[in-house]
């Protein structure tokens, strides 16, 4: 490819960016406010919906910075609210910008090698959960966003707030497939177009794994040869 072609490709790549860029932050300001006053718990189905969504279409360097800049405006707007008595300090940024932009690169690099699975995306986005626990959000995240709904009574006091997060993680990874599929004319969406990329693939490095554990001995052997009825 010559070079021309791959500036405008960059071009191209810098220019769905900035589109992005203006949904980054207000989901940010959403889940800023959200965690706030958590009287809307669908707001945590669009809360990183961007983030995904960059994911989906970036690539990687690209869906790194979507998900810095998300990460930065998410901790501006977390100044505006009460709720929130964390310093903005190095350590802050670095936890709040860095773990969602590694999640987006890595996201955008595994979507790029096996296609984009929800099912794989939501157990990533625990990481990040687990990843800002240290600037003591109550419940997290996006679980921080369903505090007075029955869904944080159903899982959360059973099995924690990161139960939570890995539902709206998945679930919002899975609007984005839908959105994407629709967008390309593909209107009969499923659950299993979902989870039958990342199922088959666990499937098959689980097969490999075994088939290398197995002793070659366990293994059928063919059948010994006759001995010749001359000898």
């Amino acid at each position: 490819m010559s070079r021309t072609s791959d500036n405008k490709l960059g071009c191209g790549r810098g220019f769905a960016m900035l589109r992005i860029a203006p949904a980054l932050v207000l989901s940010a300001y959403v889940l800023a406010a959200a965690l706030a006053t958590p009287k809307l718990p669908w707001l945590g189905l669009l809360a990183i919906l961007p983030v995904l969504w960059s994911v989906r279409v970036l690539t990687p360097v690209w869906a790194c910075i979507g998900g810095a800049v998300w990460g930065v405006s998410l901790l501006g707007f977390a100044q505006l609210f009460d709720s929130f008595n964390f310093e903005i300090t190095l350590t802050n940024i670095a936890l709040v910008a860095g773990a969602p932009a590694l999640y987006a690169f890595l996201g955008s690099v595994m979507t790029r090698r096996i296609g984009f699975s929800p099912f794989l995306l939501s157990y990533g986005w625990i990481l990040v959960e687990l990843a800002i626990r240290p600037l003591a959000f109550r419940h997290g995240l996006l679980a921080g966003t369903q505090e007075n709904s029955l869904l944080l009574s159903l899982l959360g006091r059973g099995l924690g707030y990161v139960s939570i997060a890995l539902v709206l993680a998945f679930a919002s990874a899975w609007l984005v497939e839908i959105i994407v599929r629709v967008r390309n004319g593909q209107y009969a969406v499923t659950f299993s177009h979902c989870i039958d990329k990342s199922v088959a693939l666990i499937v098959l490095r689980t097969d490999r794994l075994f088939a290398r554990c197995v002793p070659a001995i366990s293994r059928p052997r063919a059948p010994p040869a006759l001995a010749s009825l001359h000898a």
